[in-house]
């Protein structure tokens, strides 16, 4: 800095004058910025150092304007940038929450763990927003930052972060269209995303035409396949499951082992395209099937395949993964399965069969 600049630094320091502050908080900002690229550490640390005891006394709007200028400077003062950060007005905060790569996932978490929707709404609007800065802006952000998440292609979720971004979609539909746009959505959460949409479109028309209720839910139904079978086309997961899928039917070794290796590593797509294949029923069906409220289906399509109890219980936990079901659900399902005799299992795959055919072929 130079000598003129320093006295008037000393000057503005000790000046009760909230103008002249803010007039030599701008000069330090400018000679920041030309040199910037340039300083040592040390160097920046001064000019944090200055540029902070600067700001402490200033307006608002010149705490904005400094962030404004410091947002994407890429050696700003790091004390500075997250004094800016943490500002309560998200006017001032905004900027840098928005822009700085001087802000590590441990400050972003902890900004988005403690202030404003505004400021959780600035950082889903980053470049770039990891899994753990996610997890927190999900379970913490209104309608708008989950619409700004969902709509960023630059936010990673980790799988319990997706869960909740679908599950806070559902009755959204401008939130619903980004989610479905997504390509990192995993299939599991796409169909049960379509499920709901689906389930509540069909409640609004049956209420308000309560005549017609058998043939909307055929109409509903078929919508539904459409959507599905054209998601599953440009999904890259579903195309390498089916992929693998045929392959082991072709050396013969698609059975139940391999369905449940599949179920038990998580892996949604490829156990819906195997046990397509082993039962001859539509993808969409098996994928509606795992993830229904109730397992009733999936437990009759288990029965007439022949499959064991451990591989159905296996499947049924692909709905919720890591969430065990209560034992007493579960001995329920267990008593259900058991009770179902092979032969009823098989009239009703044959009727499951019927229904699908008649769906794909309605105009």
């Amino acid at each position: 800095m130079t000598t003129g600049l320093i006295n008037q630094l000393e000057e503005a320091l000790s000046s009760k004058s909230v103008a002249r502050r803010a007039a030599i908080l701008r000069r330090v900002t400018d000679l920041f910025l030309v040199g910037s690229g340039n300083f040592t550490k040390d160097q920046i640390e001064v000019f944090g150092d200055v540029m902070g005891r600067l700001m402490e006394t200033v307006e608002q709007q010149e705490r904005a304007r400094l962030g404004e200028r410091l947002a994407f400077s890429p050696d700003a003062p790091p004390n500075l940038i997250r004094t800016l950060a943490f500002d309560a007005t998200a006017e001032v905060a905004g900027p840098v929450l928005t822009h700085s790569k001087c802000l590590d996932d441990t400050a972003l978490i902890e900004n988005a763990s403690t202030m404003s929707q505004p400021h959780l709404l600035a950082i889903a609007r980053r470049q770039e927003v990891s899994e753990g800065v996610t997890d927190v802006l999900v379970d913490r952000g209104n309608d708008l930052v989950i619409e700004s998440l969902a709509e960023n292609t630059g936010c990673r979720f980790s799988d319990s972060g997706m869960t909740t971004l679908v599950d806070k979609s559902v009755g959204d539909p401008r939130i619903t269209r980004f989610v479905w746009a997504r390509r990192d959505v995993p299939r599991r959460e796409l169909v049960r995303l379509f499920q709901s949409a689906s389930e509540e479109l069909r409640k609004e028309l049956e209420f308000s035409r309560p005549q017609d209720a058998r043939s909307i839910r055929t109409v509903v139904d078929v919508a539904l396949e459409s959507i599905q079978s054209a998601a599953r086309e440009s999904s890259q997961e579903f195309q390498d499951a089916a992929s693998v899928a045929s392959d082991l039917q072709a050396n013969s070794e698609l059975d139940e082992k391999a369905v449940f290796d599949f179920a038990s590593a998580g892996a949604f797509a490829r156990v819906v395209a195997a046990i397509a294949l082993l039962s001859a029923l539509p993808a969409g069906t098996i994928e509606r099937a795992l993830l229904s409220e109730r397992p009733d289906q999936l437990l009759i399509v288990a029965r007439a395949i022949k499959f064991t109890w451990l591989t159905v219980k296996a499947l049924i936990g692909l709905k919720q993964p890591g969430q065990a079901l209560p034992a007493a659900e579960l001995d329920e399902y267990f008593a259900s399965y058991t009770r179902l005799k092979h032969s009823t299992a098989e009239t009703a795959l044959k009727f499951y069969r019927l229904r699908a055919s008649s769906v794909d072929q309605t105009p």
